[in-house]
C-alpha cells in the first residue's frame, strides 16, 4: 500500500481532474483515499496547501517525463516547452474547463 500523503494527494487529483476543484474537499479527499478526515488535516493544513500539493507533484511528473525536446535550450524555451506539455496533456483540458 502506498504511504498515506500519497494516497491522499492522489485522491485529490483524481477529484479534481473527474469533477473540477470545488469538488475537492478534505473529507471528500478522505473518503476517497480510504483514511480519516483528521489524517487529511495531518498531512495538508488546509484544502488550498492539498492543491499545492497535487499542483507541485503534478508539475514535477510533467518536468521528469515530458518536455524533454527542450533539453539543452535556453531557459525561457524549456519553460515554453514544459507549458506546452502541460496544456496538450489530456487531463488539463478537463481542468481548465472546471472552475
Amino acid at each position: 500500500m502506498k504511504p498515506t500523503p500519497e494516497r491522499i494527494v492522489e485522491a485529490a487529483r483524481d477529484i479534481l481532474v473527474r469533477e473540477g476543484a470545488r469538488a475537492v474537499t478534505m473529507r471528500r479527499v478522505a473518503d476517497t483515499a480510504g483514511v480519516t478526515a483528521m489524517a487529511v488535516h495531518k498531512h495538508c493544513a488546509n484544502r488550498q496547501a492539498l492543491l499545492d500539493d497535487v499542483a507541485e507533484r503534478a508539475f514535477r511528473r510533467l518536468g521528469e517525463s515530458r518536455g524533454r525536446r527542450a533539453e539543452g535550450a535556453d531557459g525561457e524555451s524549456r519553460v515554453f516547452g514544459l507549458l506546452e506539455d502541460f496544456w496538450t496533456s489530456p487531463w488539463a483540458a478537463r481542468i481548465s474547463t472546471r472552475s
